[in-house]
């Protein structure tokens, strides 16, 4: 009777519930990343996951590097608002997160878009699972191209391309530092232009070629298998090397300005001297996400190999396409893939949820077939979620600016300091402590629900409350005579 007279003489207590429930919810809500999220590595932080079967029936295994075909309904996706409109947004992954995989995506206007990826291993005979996790604005995936020893990118020959003082930047992974000799970059033919090529030379060696000279810097193996960002510039005389901003190798050399050379622009490959691509120096083992070309005072050209700057032209093999310059020169350029793809099959599965759909467990994991762990014991963690503005804006940079605190300890703090906002707000409202004592107690509910609370805090905080309740109670009751 006391609530129901409490709700007559307060018509806007209703509503006011409703509001403070509305914004629990909005805290609460398990978005798997659909809000910002600065966290990008686990499933819980993104919207969707689609899983890719590759099965391999080629008579061999597919190993790491080798690029398998997949068609992507790319269109359809970014039109259902399922992935970001550039495809940043993607997390490949084989098996679990830590594993990802390279994926060259391109052709985001087509619904059958080819794009290419890194499967790491499945053996001849099986079957193979990648993930794509989406749906996470702070995912910013920085694509390239993986050469494999039958890929290069040509532009054709244009006065942009010579320039008599230079600046070359690449980025670029290599995954095999064995000493060969192959070719990064080449626009250079009978000892005039320029070229940056691998070189066995007692080592694995960076050649930075100007002519007639070059200028050599020996690749180390702590670089091996991590991007790196070099710089090789000439201003005659002098020839200089830069890694990731630091100089690593200045060569005085001895000609002047560099000399116009009547040969096509190659990426992964030599030109062989009769207008084609020198199969015997192409490149293998590495990864090439940017290479920029420029005078002292301007931008020639640049290929980031960005999925908006790149088209396939040919679906069959060896796969053709375009690459768009992203200079103001529009110096674009065609690449040519050899890679074989008999005997495997790509199927695309439906996009889903990722808060629903475990992200391909390792093999031998068993499903949960109970759900969550809400309600299961007070005694099981639960997986920390990082989905909300609550989360986002007060619990994380609290805890991570706290690291000696344990996490879970400040979360509780955190969520009972917004439990007494909320409870203090209610009880100078309406007087009734058992509406205030149950708004004081929902953010903790909501922190158990989201694994930023364990569920035995919860507990003894709704004991303690209930009985301090009861206490209270009986001590206001009349002594019975």
């Amino acid at each position: 009777m006391r609530v129901i007279q409490i709700l007559r003489r307060r018509p806007l207590l209703p509503a006011l519930a409703m509001a403070l429930g509305a914004l629990v919810m909005l805290a609460a809500a398990d978005t798997a990343g659909c809000t910002a999220s600065a966290h990008n590595d686990t499933p819980a932080n993104y919207c969707y996951q689609v899983q890719i079967e590759i099965t391999n029936a080629t008579g061999a295994d597919i190993g790491p590097g080798d690029m398998v075909r997949v068609e992507i309904p790319a269109s359809t996706w970014i039109a259902n608002g399922l992935m970001d409109e550039r495809a940043w947004d993607i997390l490949p992954i084989q098996s679990i997160v830590p594993n990802e995989v390279t994926l060259t995506a391109q052709e985001l206007t087509a619904s059958d878009a080819g794009w290419w990826i890194d499967t790491a291993s499945v053996p001849d005979g099986t079957t193979g699972t990648v993930t794509f996790l989406m749906g996470n604005s702070y995912q910013r995936r920085d694509q390239g191209i993986m050469f494999t020893g039958g890929e290069y990118v040509r532009g054709t020959d244009h006065s942009d391309y010579d320039q008599s003082s230079m600046i070359l930047d690449i980025a670029l992974t290599l995954t095999d530092d064995t000493p060969r000799s192959q070719g990064i970059v080449d626009h250079r033919i009978s000892n005039t232009g320029y070229s940056v090529q691998l070189l066995d030379f007692g080592g694995l060696q960076l050649s930075y070629a100007v002519d007639a000279a070059s200028c050599e810097l020996a690749w180390q193996s702590a670089w091996t298998g991590t991007r790196q960002e070099f710089s090789f510039r000439y201003t005659s005389p002098n020839a200089t090397i830069y890694r990731n901003g630091t100089l690593a190798k200045t060569c005085a050399l001895t000609q002047g300005a560099i000399d116009n050379a009547a040969v096509d622009y190659w990426i992964g490959c030599f030109e062989n001297g009769a207008g084609a691509c020198n199969a015997a120096f192409m490149l293998d083992g590495a990864f090439i996400q940017d290479v920029k070309y420029s005078s002292p005072t301007a931008v020639r050209s640049h290929y980031s190999f960005d999925a908006r700057q790149m088209v396939e032209t040919s679906s069959v093999n060896p796969f053709a396409g375009t690459i768009t310059d992203l200079s103001p020169n529009a110096h674009t350029t065609v690449y040519s893939f050899n890679r074989p793809q008999t005997g495997i099959t790509a199927t695309v599965g439906a996009v889903q949820l990722a808060s629903l759909v475990p992200a391909a467990a390792p093999s031998g994991a068993l499903s949960n077939l109970t759900g969550p762990a809400f309600g299961t014991s007070i005694a099981t963690p639960v997986a920390e979620s990082g989905a909300g503005p609550i989360y986002d804006l007060i619990l994380d940079p609290t805890a991570d600016a706290l690291p000696a605190s344990p996490r879970q300890m400040t979360f509780a703090i955190m969520l009972t300091v917004i439990g007494w906002v909320f409870a203090l707000y209610v009880y100078k409202r309406t007087r009734y402590i058992p509406l205030t004592l149950f708004l004081l107690g929902t953010p903790l509910a909501v922190g158990g629900i989201q694994g930023w609370v364990p569920w035995w805090w919860v507990f003894l905080w709704v004991i303690l409350v209930i009985g301090a309740w009861w206490a209270t109670r009986s001590g206001e009751a009349p002594a019975g005579g």
